[in-house]
C-alpha cells in the first residue's frame, strides 16, 4: 500500500500513525533534533510535490487545508517531517538490536554506530587499517525541504585473491544518512573502512555518492595490483548504484600516497576534496 499525503488527516495521525508508516513507503525524520528541549510537542508536517513542508488540518466546513513552513521555522521549532523513502525494509539492519550491517553487507554508519562498534575504532594493539576519520558535505545534494539530508554511500574498492588464487576486485560499502542540521558541519566517525592495505595492492579507489533513486545500474573501477608472480595487472571492482544518484567524490589512491600523507606534519595533506570543493573527506592510518 502506498499512503497518499492527502490521507494524513488529524484522525490518522492520532490513531493509526505508526501502522501507516510501517505499511507504506513513508519515513519520519527530525532534521534539527539537536535543538529540542525535551518538552515541546512536535509539529508533524509532510513533504509536498513542490518540495515544500506543509501542515495538514481540517479547516472550515470540515475541508482539508494546509500551512507551509520555511527552513528557518523548522530550525527553530520542534518539527517532524513525513516524506517518501524508497529503501525497502528488508534492506535495513535491525537498528533496535544495535545491528548496523544489512543482509548485503552494507554498513549503516552513524556516530552512534561507530561508538557501539568499538572494535572498528583505532586503539593500541588493534589491527591497522584505513579509517574514515572525518568528512563534510557542504550542501545537501537534495532538492527541497522534504528530501532530508544527504544519503551518502562510501564505496571502497580494493583487489585481492579469490579462492582460486586469481586476482579479483572487492567492494566495502558504507552508508551515512545525514540530518539537515549536519550539512556543512564536520562529521567525526573514526571508522575503519578497510583492514590492513598490503603492499601488492598498488591502488585502491574511494567513491562517494548521494542516493536519489532510479533504475539500478553498475559501475566499474580499475586498480593496479601485483599478482603472485610479481607482475603488475589491472583488477576491476564493480558496485551498484541508481540512475539518479549523484557522484560526489571519486578518487584513486596509491598506497604510498595514503601512508605518506598520514605521517606528514600538516593534517591538511590527509584531507581530500572533490573538484567543486563542496565535499571533503579525511582518511587516517593507524
Amino acid at each position: 500500500m502506498k499512503a497518499k499525503y492527502e490521507e494524513l488527516d488529524l484522525e490518522t495521525l492520532n490513531s493509526d500513525f505508526f501502522d501507516l508508516l510501517e505499511n507504506s513507503d513513508l519515513q519520519i525524520y527530525w532534521p534539527y533534533s539537536d535543538n529540542w528541549n525535551g518538552l515541546d510537542k512536535p509539529i508533524i508536517v509532510c513533504g509536498s510535490e513542490d518540495d515544500k513542508l506543509v501542515y495538514i488540518f481540517k479547516g472550515n466546513n470540515n475541508e482539508t487545508d494546509t500551512i507551509s513552513f520555511t527552513k528557518e521555522f523548522i530550525k527553530q521549532n520542534t518539527v517532524w517531517v513525513i516524506s517518501e523513502n524508497s529503501t525497502p525494509y528488508d534492506e535495513l539492519p535491525n537498528f533496535y538490536k544495535d545491528e548496523f550491517i544489512n543482509k548485503d553487507g552494507v554498513v549503516f554508519l552513524s556516530q552512534y554506530a561507530a561508538k557501539k562498534m568499538a572494535c572498528n575504532n583505532r586503539a593500541i594493539g588493534s589491527d591497522s587499517g584505513i579509517y574514515l576519520d572525518k568528512f563534510n558535505a557542504l550542501h545537501s545534494y537534495e532538492g527541497g525541504l522534504s528530501a532530508g539530508g544527504p544519503e551518502l554511500n562510501f564505496i571502497w574498492c580494493h583487489a585481492g585473491l579469490s579462492l582460486s588464487n586469481s586476482p579479483t576486485g572487492f567492494v566495502n560499502t558504507y552508508r551515512y544518512n545525514m540530518k539537515g542540521s549536519e550539512v556543512g558541519k564536520e562529521i567525526q566517525l573514526d571508522y575503519r573502512i578497510r583492514n590492513f592495505w598490503p603492499e601488492n595492492e598498488v591502488e585502491n579507489v574511494l567513491v562517494v555518492f548521494d542516493s536519489d533513486g532510479g533504475k539500478d545500474k553498475t559501475a566499474t573501477r580499475n586498480m593496479r595490483y601485483i599478482d603472485l608472480f610479481g607482475k603488475e595487472t589491472i583488477v576491476s571492482a564493480k558496485f551498484k548504484y541508481e540512475r539518479r544518484d549523484e557522484f560526489i567524490f571519486d578518487k584513486t589512491f596509491t598506497r604510498k600516497q595514503i601512508y605518506e600523507d598520514n605521517y606528514a606534519t600538516s593534517g591538511d595533506l590527509r584531507q581530500y576534496k572533490n573538484s567543486e570543493n563542496l565535499f571533503w573527506v579525511t582518511l587516517a592510518v593507524k
